[in-house]
């Protein structure tokens, strides 16, 4: 942009009583849309696969918390916290961004299966997912 300004000698002209060209506006228009342009870029790298994602805190995801005493539901930044419990100890923990638990049992039970701790099978029967519809 700046060298096409060069090449066609504008001058810029700023503040009021004075009009800008419209290759002027047409080339400011430009830049700001580049600018905008990055800035969704650098949004999408930060959203990642989630469809949310908190201003202040980049690795937390929006999700529907508890209704306050208005009985609004409330939308704020939080974390999926998963407690893996075999025989009334805490042997496995997992907090993800994730909104979904489907998504993050499965790999808190297999890092379970590497510790020192392995579960049980009934804990593994139950979190294995089902074959719907083969008969």
């Amino acid at each position: 942009m700046a060298k096409l300004a060069q090449e066609q000698k504008i001058s810029y002209v700023h503040g009021s009583g004075k009009r800008k060209t419209p290759l002027q506006r047409d080339i400011e228009a430009l830049e700001a849309l580049a600018a905008k342009e990055q800035e969704y870029i650098e949004h999408m790298e930060i959203l990642g696969k989630r469809n949310s994602y908190s201003k202040t805190d980049h690795s937390a995801t929006f999700m529907r918390m508890k209704d306050d005493h208005m009985q609004n539901g409330q939308l704020k930044p939080g974390y999926n916290v998963q407690l893996g419990i075999e025989a009334e100890y805490i042997v496995g923990v997992d907090v993800s961004s994730d909104l979904n638990d489907t998504h993050t049992l499965l790999p808190l039970v297999k890092r379970m299966e590497g510790s020192c701790c392995t579960p049980s099978r009934s804990t593994l029967k139950n979190c294995t997912p089902k074959n719907k519809g083969a008969d």
